[in-house]
């Protein structure tokens, strides 16, 4: 039993270590990003096509980087 924890230990141990931070895009860099203006991407979203940002404070929104960038191939592949 306690052979079977150590291999099991040492296994987890030599897996590599996948650390994915993924970055909060405030407006002006998701307007560059898409090329789409303020207005387009606030009508985008009360339509459902564009996905919705974060809240980082009670002032301040921002898009994961992810979601943009999954919508933009989306848009390329459709």
């Amino acid at each position: 039993m306690a052979s079977d924890l150590n291999a099991t230990r040492q296994e987890y141990y030599k897996a590599p270590i996948k650390l994915v931070a993924d970055r909060h895009l405030r407006r002006s860099a998701v307007e560059q990003l898409t090329g789409l203006s303020r207005s387009t991407i606030y009508d985008l979203m009360a339509k459902g096509q564009f996905p919705r940002p974060v809240r980082l404070t009670a002032k301040a929104v921002a898009w994961p980087e992810s979601s943009i960038v999954a919508w933009l191939a989306a848009r390329t592949s459709a």
